[in-house]
């Protein structure tokens, strides 16, 4: 996975991240830092389709749940479902609700 073959490019990036958050009440940068993220956001893809096949091969999984890719995703990859609650800390967030019925939503809060 590319984050894990480039820890020191993924730490600086996270810190870098945090520090535009904490200076940026109003996230206003940070929103904007994940809009303009294009390639974040294929590396988010892949890591929900590989979450999806991990889940798949070596648990029989039906459903994978993952967060901090800091976009909230729900898809299905070859019969796997995979929700990412997106991001806690940005404004708006996302969570992951599962009914006593079992029904799965990506929720947001403003």
């Amino acid at each position: 996975m590319w984050i894990n073959d480039h820890e020191v490019i993924t730490a600086v990036a996270s810190w870098i991240y945090l520090v535009i958050q904490k200076l940026d009440r109003q996230h206003r940068a940070s929103r904007w830092v994940k809009r303009t993220s294009k390639k974040w956001l294929r590396l988010s893809d892949k890591v929900g389709h590989d979450a999806a096949l991990y889940g798949r091969k070596h648990h029989n999984a039906d459903v994978v749940f993952c967060g901090h890719t800091h976009r909230s995703v729900d898809m299905i990859t070859e019969g796997v479902r995979y929700l990412n609650s997106g991001c806690w800390t940005d404004k708006p967030s996302q969570y992951i609700t599962i009914s006593h019925s079992g029904d799965i939503a990506i929720r947001e809060c403003h």
